[in-house]
């Protein structure tokens, strides 16, 4: 029933809305609230209805506002003759978190400055559904495309898309991309961020450091240089060393997984007084993590989060993170694809940024981590 429902809502918005109008210029749709009004259905069978359009490229999926109807498309999908003018493509997952946004609008400003539009299409939950939106982008007329590639498991690779030196357009990858994944990348510097951030809390204090990353199956190479970052410094500063340091989860994370990590840790010779999270977002959930083990942060243990998310800037207690500049990022990265669109080859293979740390939080666990290691109090319950 669900099923034949949502194609009769598609056809009825291809009659109301797509095959209406002339010219070469986009159309916005209605929202989605107001097309569940319209046609009186929930608005997951509004989503539903949509997402097939934009699968057959008839639509444009835009993160924080209405679609866009793509002009010419009356009789199916259009080719690459150049509907919008010139049209750039970036595919990235989670169109609403903010570091896909930072990387938009980057991208935006670069393409702007030249004369282009940005095609933004969602990248999807899987490795196969990335492939078709990158495609799909090129068919409706996206001279080359910008990708920030979802999380591969080891067992992804095999039908890699981006693994192919030809995906039908010149393609530049952002952050997330793996070694092999033979096309430009612009990424940051997540080694020399991670031992520079040791190095720092090391000066401030702390002596034995954990890591909290993703499982070996996951293949990301942000936090898999992250992790060598930090063992480095651990070697090269002799700190307290212990397999069960760094601690790896499979996404998304636990409450249970992190309370099991707390505990772990709680029981090693060398008490961790300070934790390198994964991101942000993990950083909050040790937090609470910690809590209820009875810890407090960052006067028992400091968290240092990632990537400085717009939403972790208000939980309380305030933690360390890092800041990379997300939208400086997007800007080369669309840098770097027009300049191979132009047949110019001044770019290297892998551009490296940066990483600001942001450690101005004030850090009072290593104040305590003498008195505290002495009288076995790290962990309230072992």
């Amino acid at each position: 029933m669900e099923h034949r429902l949502y194609k009769q809502v598609k056809a009825h918005i291809t009659r109301d809305w797509v095959d209406t109008g002339e010219g070469n210029e986009p159309r916005r749709l209605p929202g989605e609230r107001e097309l569940r009004d319209t046609y009186g259905v929930s608005r997951q069978t509004i989503r539903k209805a949509l997402a097939e359009l934009a699968a057959e490229g008839r639509l444009l999926r835009t993160p924080g506002s209405s679609s866009l109807v793509l002009p010419n498309h009356r009789g199916g999908v259009s080719t690459r003759t150049g509907d919008f003018g010139r049209l750039l493509g970036y595919v990235a997952p989670i169109p609403a978190h903010p570091v896909t946004q930072r990387t938009l609008r980057g991208v935006e400003a670069a393409a702007g400055g030249r004369g282009y539009r940005v095609l933004f299409a969602t990248a999807g939950a899987t490795v196969a559904e990335e492939g078709r939106a990158v495609r799909d982008s090129i068919q409706v007329g996206a001279v080359g495309v910008i990708v920030s590639p979802i999380c591969r498991r080891t067992e992804d690779l095999e039908a890699d898309y981006l693994t192919a030196l030809d995906l039908g357009a010149p393609a530049v990858l952002v952050d997330t991309a793996l070694p092999e994944h033979p096309h430009p990348k612009v990424q940051f510097d997540n080694y020399r961020a991670s031992r520079d951030l040791v190095s720092e809390l090391h000066r401030r204090g702390h002596h034995c450091i954990a890591c909290c990353t993703y499982s070996e199956r996951y293949r990301h190479p942000a936090l898999a240089e992250r992790v060598r970052g930090y063992e480095v410094a651990v070697r090269t500063l002799e700190l307290a060393a212990h397999p069960n340091l760094i601690h790896r989860f499979e996404p998304p994370i636990e409450a249970q997984e992190l309370d099991h990590a707390v505990r772990t840790w709680g029981k090693l010779p060398c008490r961790p007084t300070a934790v390198l999270a994964a991101e942000d977002l993990t950083a909050i959930a040790l937090i609470e993590a910690f809590e209820r083990a009875g810890l407090r942060a960052p006067e028992d243990v400091t968290v240092v989060g990632w990537d400085n998310l717009d939403g972790a800037a208000h939980f309380r207690p305030r933690f360390p993170t890092t800041n990379p500049d997300f939208e400086r990022l997007g800007e080369i990265a669309c840098e770097h694809l027009l300049a191979r669109l132009e047949g110019k080859t001044n770019f290297p293979g892998l551009y490296q940024l940066a990483v600001e740390l942001c450690l101005d939080t004030h850090d009072r666990a290593r104040e305590r981590a003498k008195d505290r290691m002495a009288q076995g109090q790290w962990l309230a319950s072992s």
